[in-house]
């Protein structure tokens, strides 16, 4: 059973991954959560990141595709930014026990070759809390049949617990995973997207609030008398009528 999760290609295996951030972090950082698409392996996960991007970060695009998913449709803009393609994990009841006899049966038998286990140490640094599971289902990567993303949490955290590993197969990944959120520019083009770009309407009050325009009218309110105001946008708008009748 446990052959039907493996990765069609083998990836060469590291030292154990010691330290990655959780996957709030790395989605506040720019890294964009995607469900693996076709017919993927559990344990084929994979990380794309944009040439362009990795030679110039600022050109990333994903705070303006995050508030206008409309530009999906622009693969120029899609491709700028950051994936981590995970397939999907489909959690139940029955999911605990299918994972811990899979553990127990590579540590017994397959000590190098813990493929199973490397997966669920990757899973346990990514999901720390609900929030975290919370992300990895709105993005379809975890199917959560339990009710609870606490729960989820729970279990994921349980099974990484006190597992022995010789090598990791995830131990490149892990690496780019926290190269990247380390870069201080991927970390602030990524608040760019969370704070002001969560949604279209928090663009726009951060464009409005920004604008030339909006600057201009803030210096008149504070150096103008309100009498001189209503002047000033009587004569603007009699102008606006008169350039039209031109």
């Amino acid at each position: 059973m446990r052959h039907f999760y493996y990765p069609t290609n083998f990836v060469k295996t590291g030292r154990p991954i010691e330290t990655l951030y959780n996957a709030k972090k790395l989605d506040e950082a720019g890294v964009v959560f995607k469900r693996a698409e076709g017919r993927r392996r559990l344990l084929d996960i994979n990380f794309k990141k944009s040439k362009l991007t990795e030679i110039f970060p600022c050109f990333t695009c994903s705070w303006l595709l995050h508030c206008l998913p409309c530009l999906d449709y622009f693969p120029c803009l899609v491709n700028t930014q950051t994936f981590l393609e995970v397939p999907c994990l489909e959690v139940h009841d029955e999911t605990e026990g299918i994972f811990r006899s899979l553990m127990a049966l590579e540590l017994c038998h397959y000590p190098f070759k813990t493929y199973i286990c490397n997966y669920i140490v990757l899973l346990d640094f990514l999901i720390n809390t609900r929030d975290d599971v919370e992300l990895l289902v709105e993005r379809g990567i975890i199917v959560n049949k339990l009710g609870s993303n606490k729960a989820v949490a729970s279990m994921v955290n349980k099974l990484g617990l006190e597992i022995e590993q010789n090598t990791s197969c995830y131990h490149e990944l892990a690496q780019q995973l926290n190269d990247y959120y380390d870069n201080d520019c991927n970390r602030n083009m990524g608040s760019l997207r969370t704070i002001y770009f969560g949604d279209i309407w928090r663009g726009c009050n951060f464009y409005w609030g920004h604008s030339p325009a909006c600057n201009f009218l803030e210096f008149l309110k504070a150096f103008c008398p309100q009498e001189y105001l209503r002047i000033f946008f009587v004569i603007l708008s009699n102008s606006w009528k008169i350039g039209n009748c031109l």
